[in-house]
Formats: structure tokens, sequence, C-alpha cells
């Protein structure tokens, strides 16, 4: 966020450290009185000099553990398509859990992506016949999204209004 907020401020270069000082309370406001300087806030180095200290200081906080991130996407019941919800919802949430994965460099086969994603759909019994039939029981991924796309199809009624047809 600090990053986005250097990139979009109109806060003048060499009193930016001072602003995000100023922004900035409890612990990690002592944390930058103890370890800068004035004239280091006050330069144009101030803000990645307080980020480069928050990154040190609270590395273990900050990085994603590989056992954690595992559980989370494996078997945590929130990544799975709830009950309502359109398929261009449930796999585009289904996308952001498999790029966890990613950024702990983490590949997993594309087959298990496509099954795991496939078995999270809670597909009904006759959407899954159509589907079967539809992917000739090939279960990669990129296989798995674009026929559980078919699945969402819209309706006469409201516009931007969809249905999950087979539910």
């Amino acid at each position: 966020m600090l990053n986005m907020w250097m990139m979009v401020t109109a806060v003048k270069e060499d009193i930016r450290g001072i602003t995000i000082w100023q922004a900035t309370t409890g612990e990690l406001r002592a944390l930058i009185e103890a370890s800068l300087e004035d004239e280091q806030l006050m330069s144009k180095e101030g803000p990645a000099l307080i980020l480069k200290l928050v990154k040190q200081t609270y590395v273990t906080y900050l990085e994603e553990k590989a056992e954690e991130v595992f559980e989370k996407v494996f078997y945590d019941k929130d990544n799975h398509r709830k009950k309502g919800e359109s398929m261009a919802l449930y796999l585009q949430r289904k996308a952001v859990v498999w790029q966890k994965l990613h950024k702990i460099k983490l590949e997993m086969p594309k087959e298990l992506n496509g099954y795991i994603t496939l078995r999270d759909a809670h597909l009904s019994d006759r959407a899954w016949d159509a589907f079967s039939i539809w992917t000739k029981n090939q279960i990669d991924y990129d296989t798995i999204v674009e026929n559980l796309r078919k699945l969402d199809r819209p309706t006469i009624g409201k516009p931007g209004q969809t249905t999950t047809l087979f539910t």
C-alpha cells in the first residue's frame, strides 16, 4: 500500500518520509523514531528507508509460509464454490488461490489443479453428465475452466443477471 501511495501522492519527495512518520502510531512509530534520524526522514530516501526498516523488522509476518499456504489452498472450505455463486466468480476466486501457490514457487501439475477446481465446483449430477461429455474426461486445468464457463449461461431477465445451467 505504501508503494501505491508513493506512486500517486502529490506530497513533495523531500517530505514524504515525514508524512509517513506522522501517519504512524504505536510500535511502528517508536521503531521509526529509534532507527532513523530526522535528516533521513526529511530526505528523498526517507520512504525507502522506512519501508526497508519495516520489512527487516517484520519479515516473519510478511512472508507467507509454504505450509500455511498449502493448507489454505487445499483444505480451506472457503475455496469451494458457494451455494448460489456464479461459476465465473468461483473460477475467478479459484485462479487467485492457484496464484498463491505460484507466489511461494510451488507448481502443481495442471491435471491436479483441474481436478481440484472441478471437485470444488460442486456440480449437480445433470451438470456432471454434460460436463463429462464436453471434456471427454480430460482434467487439465485449462480444459476444466473452459468447460465450467459453459455452465454459466445468461438468461432473459434483468440486464447483467446470470444463472448457472444445470445446478
